[in-house]
């Protein structure tokens, strides 16, 4: 039976997120005033957890007030795609906006949470990574089967093309993309290039605009 694609898996194992397992915070208070000040941060492994921490919060903080920017904090190699998928039509749709921040590295599915963002920040250091949607795909399955989500998988890869290309508002061509993860596999792109792209609509921190949140 197949199971979820993991779009790109840079580290081992889940990476506890914030709202995994609260107990594990010694300061709760920290947790409280997170969700207070509307943040939400997405550290490590993408998987399941995520409906939890994005979907559920952002619902209750759009419910209590649904003008206040929420921020998304994204530092991830990526994870899985389905989950992914979901989160950013979310976001996209959300009449509250969402303002997300890259940090250390927003690579495959990171980078395509981080441009569903209605405002996209990073730092002079961030580092966003794209590559081919079929990586990883074969893992534990007959031939037959692999057919049927290779076909599935150029869909979706397909449509993630043509939406990055939108996100850049036209400055990257549908057929760089293309080529980009296709014959060089992971394309690295850090965070000046990625203004030029149009994929970050800010640079901030040091020597840049200062106020990060």
């Amino acid at each position: 039976m197949a199971t979820a694609p993991k779009f790109q898996e840079i580290e081992e194992g889940s990476v506890d997120q914030i709202g995994d397992d609260i107990s594990g915070i010694k300061d709760l208070s920290v947790y409280e005033e997170s969700l207070l000040h509307r943040k939400i941060l997405v550290n490590g492994f993408i998987n399941q957890n995520i409906i939890e921490n994005i979907y559920m919060r952002m619902n209750l903080m759009m419910a209590a007030d649904a003008e206040t920017p929420i921020t998304v904090i994204i530092n991830s190699g990526g994870g899985n795609l389905y989950e992914t998928l979901f989160i950013r039509d979310f976001i996209i749709s959300c009449p509250t906006p969402v303002v997300t921040i890259g940090t250390a590295y927003c690579f495959s599915s990171a980078f395509v949470l981080f441009e569903a963002g209605h405002v996209r920040r990073c730092f002079p250091s961030t580092v966003f990574m794209l590559h081919d949607a079929k990586a990883g795909a074969g893992d534990e399955m007959d031939i037959s089967t692999i057919k049927s989500y290779v076909k599935l998988l150029d869909g979706y890869e397909n449509d993630l093309i043509d939406w990055f290309a939108s996100r850049s508002n036209g400055t990257v061509k549908k057929a760089t993309i293309k080529r980009k993860i296709r014959t060089d596999r992971e394309w690295y792109i850090g965070a000046k290039e990625a203004v030029k792209l149009g994929f970050v609509d800010e640079v901030v921190g040091p020597g840049n605009n200062e106020e990060v949140w």
